[in-house]
């Protein structure tokens, strides 16, 4: 059996997905890296996904690092855009996996977005490609959570491309892509189980009235909604995960799993330290109805 984790993004959420993963490593007693092999992540996803690929870090001390320093992370810089200092999350990957370290030497293969404004389509950073190998975890790991009023966009001389965050584009789960990869590795007449871990959602929808009603002010702010990310980040998830679910219903070798819930619209934000605690209930909660029996060692 090949086990694929896609962690999706989510800003501050990022701990709903820590707690997770935290929780698997104590039922499973196996590190993240021994248990999946290819881990793909988003913005939060791609911090989450890239401690837990490079083998260096456990899951619990992961999470705990990210209930510590969150509250630091978001700390506004008033009068000033981005709002928010890069380098306090770079500085705190060196310290924990080391400042050299490489995609390459990935304890599992890894999988990294990012939006590139020059070419106008989202990249797939690898661990295994022989290019991509060669870049640093963090340099990686940073075009994937840059968002532009939130920790900035980053320049990249050398590839003449402007990265920013992946959820930019339309995989903020990256869960399409991760079947594309799945197909590429030639795991397709294999068993595969998928298990994919959200950072919290809320409803966008609206009645059928108040639709017919939206003035195109309303529409356009309904479409942007820089707050949330926009609504065509929001669909990316719910499509992604509806087409995911059609996938294993039509392919007996195939199993998925989504672990997520609906959150209030006033906690579904990228920079809502407040709800931290929060957060972090959300994700223990969800893990006890995670399916391990699909996570462990004698199902190879």
């Amino acid at each position: 059996m090949k086990r694929v984790l896609v962690l999706a993004g989510g800003g501050d959420k990022l701990p709903i997905e820590s707690m997770q993963l935290k929780m698997i490593e104590q039922r499973v007693k196996m590190s993240i890296s021994d248990i999946f092999d290819l881990i793909v992540g988003t913005s939060a996803g791609s911090i989450n996904g890239a401690l837990m690929a490079s083998g260096r870090i456990t899951a619990g001390t992961s999470h705990d690092l990210a209930m510590k320093n969150l509250p630091d992370i978001f700390k506004k810089r008033f009068f000033r855009i981005p709002k928010y200092d890069r380098k306090k999350v770079s500085n705190l990957l060196h310290d924990n996996i080391g400042p050299h370290l490489q995609m390459e030497d990935m304890d599992t293969r890894f999988m990294s977005t990012s939006f590139g404004l020059v070419s106008g389509r989202t990249h797939y950073f690898k661990s295994w490609e022989p290019k991509d190998g060669k870049l640093a975890l963090t340099e990686v790991v940073c075009r994937s959570f840059a968002a532009p009023l939130f920790f900035g966009s980053m320049i990249d001389p050398i590839e003449k491309e402007v990265w920013m965050d992946g959820g930019c584009g339309g995989a903020n789960s990256p869960l399409r892509q991760a079947w594309v990869e799945i197909n590429r590795q030639g795991w397709d007449d294999k068993r595969i189980h998928i298990l994919s871990l959200g950072c919290g959602w809320s409803d966008y929808s609206m009645s059928y009235k108040d639709a017919i009603r939206a003035r195109a002010g309303k529409q356009v702010m309904a479409f942007l909604s820089p707050k949330h990310g926009g609504l065509a980040r929001a669909e990316s998830i719910r499509s992604s995960v509806q087409d995911m679910r059609e996938i294993a219903r039509t392919k007996r070798n195939v199993t998925f799993q989504h672990s997520d819930q609906k959150i209030p619209a006033k906690m579904d934000k990228m920079d809502a330290v407040e709800y931290n605690d929060t957060y972090e209930g959300i994700g223990y909660a969800l893990s006890r109805n995670i399916d391990y029996s699909k996570l462990i060692q004698q199902n190879y």
